[in-house]
């Protein structure tokens, strides 16, 4: 069995002849709509001043948490780095691999990491 992509329940497994099968997460996780997971980054994100993204720091300049009332459309988070500024929706947040520590990988593999400003002294 190989892995092919990361699916809302988890990784879409293919095995030799040819079945899909859906696999489990490292600890367990469906994708961000578990309520643990929804927790978690809820947390990360609630204490964060700086968001790393693929390796350059961003000052948040607004957080929302996602929750049942937001939709895919729906900004969750905008930062800034001197002049540029980033920002994510609801539906590039959802299905994030939590890897620990306030590190999240999106869908489209960039590497999310939510700091606070004792993180960075």
């Amino acid at each position: 069995m190989r892995c092919l992509s990361f699916g809302r329940i988890g990784r879409i497994w293919r095995v030799a002849d040819g079945r899909q099968v859906a696999g489990r997460r490292r600890g367990g996780g469906g994708g961000m709509a578990t309520e643990l997971s929804l927790m978690r980054l809820a947390s990360a994100m609630d204490n964060a001043d700086y968001l790393l993204v693929d390796g350059v720091v961003f000052a948040t300049e607004y957080l929302r948490a996602p929750d049942e009332a937001t939709s895919v459309d729906d900004v969750v988070i905008e930062a800034k780095h001197g002049d540029a500024e980033i920002m994510f929706t609801r539906g590039e947040i959802d299905g994030a691999e939590d890897l620990g520590e306030g590190l999240y990988r999106l869908k489209s593999g960039e590497e999310l990491r939510f700091l606070s400003s004792a993180t960075l002294h």
